[in-house]
């Protein structure tokens, strides 16, 4: 069915309920949200990671370079290893952050054998 979009209009090919042809002109007019706002959260491959000025870092990359007064970001060399394991527990005190000549280097922390 040819319907004609209420932006542009342009005809396009799709239902009658589809008022727009493109995201981009639905944006326009200001009835479909195409990106989240800044201060968003999502997960990707376990790790949290926050949108600051329109680019996703991880979060934990975001909350170190506050604490150690970093700017604008941790040089991606820096390793930020998790103590416990879990990616999504970005408290100061689950993690630790080696250097760049530490990087190549990193293994997982072994739990003290108990002999």
């Amino acid at each position: 069915m040819l319907v004609q979009c209420q932006m542009c209009h342009k005809a396009f090919v799709g239902r009658r309920i589809r008022k727009f042809c493109s995201r981009k002109c639905g944006a326009k007019k200001g009835t479909m949200a195409t990106t989240r706002p800044d201060g968003s959260e999502r997960v990707r491959h376990g790790h949290v990671e926050i949108k600051i000025n329109g680019t996703w870092i991880r979060k934990l990359r975001h909350v170190l370079q506050k604490a150690l007064g970093r700017s604008p970001t941790l040089s991606e060399m820096c390793a930020c290893i998790f103590l416990d394991g879990d990616k999504q527990n970005v408290c100061l005190d689950n993690v630790l952050v080696r250097g760049e000549s530490a990087k190549r280097g990193v293994r997982k922390r072994q739990p003290p054998s108990i002999a």
